[in-house]
Formats: C-alpha cells, sequence, structure tokens
C-alpha cells in the first residue's frame, strides 16, 4: 500500500484527534443520528483534552460535507483547528472511535482502504483516442485528447493503383495516429510511474498502439475488450474491468511481498521482524516495506518523539540519540507515521505468523 495520500499528516503538529464515524445514509433520520454521534465522539475527545479550535473543524467538516450513500463510515482527523483528512469509508465502524493523542490513529482506515495502483488508461480509435492518468489514490490527475490524422482513415474501395495508393495512405494514417497515441500514454506512464497500462477501443487501434509502444510502458500494458473511445461504449463496464485489474495486480503485490520477506528472512537478507528491529530499521530510513499484523500489534505501544522518525522500544535508546521530549505511543500508529515520512511502503498482513511482535519489514538493498 502507497501511503503518499498521508504525507500531509507528517508536516503537521499534534495532538490529533481521530474520529471514525457511522456516517450511514440509509434511513429517514441519518443526518440527526449522525449528529447524536458525533455530539458523544465530541464529549469523549474534549474530556481527553482537544481543543475546541479543532473540535470545532470536525463541527463544520461534518456539517458541510458531501453525504455518503447508503452504508458509510467516516474518518476525519484533525488538528490546530483544522482538518487534514476527511473521508468516506465503504463501511461503518464496529464502534464509534474518538481518540486524542499523540499520532494520528489510522489503522481503521488503512483496514478498510482499497488500494489503488498509479495508472494509465488509453481509449483509442484510428482518429486518435483518450489517455487518462490515475493517481495512487485512483484520483483523475492528468487527461489528454489526442486528436491525429483524419484523413484519409477509410478505404472507399475499388481497384487498381489508385485504389493500392488511397489504402496504404490510410494504413499509414492510422500507423501515425497509433504513434502518436502510444508516446502520449508512455510520457504520462513515466510522469505518473504508472504500474499499470490499459488499452482499450478498437482492436486494430489498440493493437497498433501497443505495438508502438517502448518496452517499460509494453511491460504493464494489458488490453480490454469492452469500453472505447467511440459513441455507445460501455464506460461502466470499462471502469468495472480496470478496477478488477488493479485488484488482481494489488493482490499479487501483497502475496510478493510476504513471500519474499519469508526468504529473505530465511536466509537472512534483507528483511527483519519484530519490534525493536523494525522500529531501529524506519528510524534509520532502511526500509522498504512494513508489514503489519494489526490485530497483533493493537495493545503494544512503542516511545516516540517529536518526530515521526524517532521512535524506539527502549526509552532510554532514544535519549542516547538526544531526543528530549518523549511519550509513550500505540505501536500500529508510530510504525505507520515512520513509515509515511521514509517513503516505505505498508503491507496489511493480519495472521501471518511469521511476523514477531506482529510486524516486519523488507530492507532497502
Amino acid at each position: 500500500m502507497d501511503l503518499t495520500q498521508l504525507r500531509g499528516l507528517v508536516a503537521a503538529t499534534g495532538p490529533f484527534a481521530s474520529v471514525y464515524l457511522d456516517d450511514s445514509h440509509d434511513t429517514p433520520d441519518a443526518p440527526k443520528a449522525l449528529e447524536l454521534r458525533w455530539r458523544e465522539a465530541r464529549a469523549t475527545l474534549a474530556e481527553q483534552g482537544a481543543d475546541e479550535r479543532t473540535l470545532s473543524s470536525v463541527d463544520r467538516a461534518l456539517a458541510g460535507g458531501e453525504p455518503a450513500r447508503g452504508r458509510a463510515g467516516r474518518a476525519l482527523i484533525a488538528s490546530g483547528g483544522e482538518v487534514l483528512l476527511d473521508r468516506h469509508l465503504p463501511e461503518p465502524p464496529a464502534q464509534p472511535i474518538a481518540r486524542w493523542s499523540a499520532l494520528p490513529y489510522l489503522m481503521p482506515l488503512l483496514e478498510q482502504t482499497e488500494a489503488d495502483l498509479p495508472h494509465v488508461a488509453v481509449l483509442v480509435d484510428g482518429a486518435g483516442g483518450e489517455v487518462l492518468g490515475y493517481d495512487g489514490d485512483g484520483r483523475l490527475v492528468d487527461r489528454q485528447e489526442v486528436a491525429g490524422q483524419d484523413h484519409p482513415l477509410h478505404d472507399a474501395g475499388g481497384g487498381g493503383m489508385a485504389h493500392k495508393r488511397i489504402r496504404q495512405r490510410v494504413e499509414n494514417t492510422k500507423q501515425d495516429n497509433a504513434i502518436a497515441v502510444a508516446e502520449a500514454a508512455d510520457r504520462m506512464v513515466r510522469r505518473l510511474g504508472a504500474r499499470l497500462l490499459v488499452l482499450s477501443g478498437e482492436v486494430q487501434a489498440r493493437t497498433a498502439v501497443r505495438a508502438a509502444l517502448p518496452d517499460r510502458s509494453a511491460a504493464i500494458a494489458e488490453e480490454l475488450t469492452v469500453g472505447g473511445h467511440v459513441p455507445g461504449a460501455d464506460q461502466d463496464a470499462l471502469g468495472e474491468a480496470v478496477h478488477k485489474l488493479i485488484k488482481q495486480q494489488v493482490d499479487a503485490i501483497g502475496h510478493n511481498a510476504v513471500d519474499r520477506f519469508r526468504i529473505e528472512l530465511g536466509r537472512q537478507g534483507d528483511a527483519t521482524q519484530g519490534l525493536p528491529a523494525v522500529a531501529t530499521a524506519l528510524r534509520e530510513g532502511r526500509v522498504d516495506t512494513v508489514l503489519l499484523d494489526g490485530a497483533a500489534t493493537a495493545d503494544r505501544t512503542i516511545w516516540i518523539g517529536s518526530e515521526p522518525t524517532q521512535i524506539a522500544i527502549d526509552e532510554a535508546e532514544l535519549r542516547s540519540l538526544g531526543v528530549p521530549h518523549l511519550a509513550r505511543e500505540r505501536a500500529d500508529s508510530a510504525l505507520v507515521m515512520a513509515a509515511v515520512a521514509t517513503g516505505a511502503r505498508l503491507q496489511l498482513a493480519t495472521g501471518e505468523p511469521e511476523l514477531a511482535d506482529g510486524v516486519g519489514a523488507l530492507l532497502r538493498g
């Protein structure tokens, strides 16, 4: 799981209000029910020491936010009089959560976050195409219309040398258009660091685009038979097919991370496990991917300093590094924030027996 979308929390100064509420809108009294849930959570936060400015910022977010559809949850992280994160969740929490703490409590959010991949989707026909770029949160962040040559695109029929020349010009035009689309798609793949390139549209056009792609983009390209750059194309079916491809790749990445962890651990290679070792590796910026069993780490705590990477099991260890202000915090919160700060990825690995203390790490080579 890419944690880039949480980088804004690193620059914020705590303490933080972490709120998880049932935000379902499937009954006539849903707005009133949400108001009552928040009122109770607000009182809990105030008892824990939350300041009024921060509580008021959550008031405004809940009052002015886009309502969910059907059953849903809501996650809000706030600090310093500002809501830093406001997300709808696929499912409401089993119980409301209201926590005022030195670090944001992110596990309930991460456990419901459906991992996405930076990807590029190309909708193509013989006249050109549309290239769409999506970030690691699945948000459309770039769009380019490639308007190729539109004459000649159709073979007028007939025979003789004149017809052969026209037919060759048609093929040349379509090929030039395919090259233009492939170049635009490759630029967007490189700009976004995309890990999947989806081609849809006319069979001949998408085949030509794929053949024109540079090796790097061709290696991550997948063709779909639904959707396309033509009137009447089923874009809903295309969206579902792209979502399925992404899920398959995300699942494969997760399995690969766990498998690689086991191999590296077995040969004492680029892997480590247990809270002390993983905390040290994160503090030193050596972690590529954190593997975390949320259930196993739920009751574990760790020492933290004022910076996200200042973490250790032993209080004396941080003091020896000159960290003056220490606090005790949930281990999962500290590990996640250290991963965010150092650009490490996160792989949730619930029930993974290999993880001592419920945590392991793949190290950077």
